[in-house]
C-alpha cells in the first residue's frame, strides 16, 4: 500500500505518521484527537464543517481546517486538514497529493466546498 510521510507542527507538538495515499479522498485527513493533542483546531485555523461520505456508505460532519502547513515526505505545502472524530488512519488525499507534487496548477482553489 502506498504511504507517505506526514508531519504536523503545532503549538503543542509535531504529529508524525505515514499517511495512506488514497486517490478517492478529497483532503488530507487526520484524527482530530492528535490534532487536539498538538494543538491545532477551531481556535488557530479558519475552518467549516462539512459532510462526509465515505466508501463504506456512511457520512458524517467533520471540521475541515483551511490552509494548514504540512511536511509531505519532508516537502513543506499548504493544504486542508480534515479532523476524524472517530479516529482511524490518516489518509493523503488529492488536494494534498496534488499540491505536494506541484503538477503546475492551483490545486486548492479548483475543488468546490459547499457552504
Amino acid at each position: 500500500r502506498p504511504r507517505a510521510q506526514l508531519q504536523i507542527q503545532g503549538p503543542n507538538g509535531r504529529y508524525t505518521d505515514y499517511a495512506l495515499v488514497d486517490t478517492g479522498a478529497d483532503f488530507l485527513q487526520i484524527p482530530a484527537a492528535s490534532a487536539q493533542t498538538i494543538g491545532i483546531g477551531l481556535h488557530t485555523h479558519n475552518h467549516r464543517h462539512i459532510n462526509v461520505y465515505v466508501a463504506n456508505g456512511t457520512s458524517g460532519q467533520m471540521l475541515l481546517l483551511l490552509d494548514v502547513d504540512v511536511r509531505i515526505q519532508g516537502k513543506l505545502i499548504t493544504t486542508p486538514l480534515l479532523l476524524n472524530p472517530g479516529g482511524g488512519k490518516s489518509l493523503l488525499g488529492r488536494t494534498a497529493l496534488l499540491t505536494a507534487l506541484e503538477v503546475g496548477f492551483n490545486a486548492t482553489e479548483w475543488l468546490w466546498l459547499p457552504y
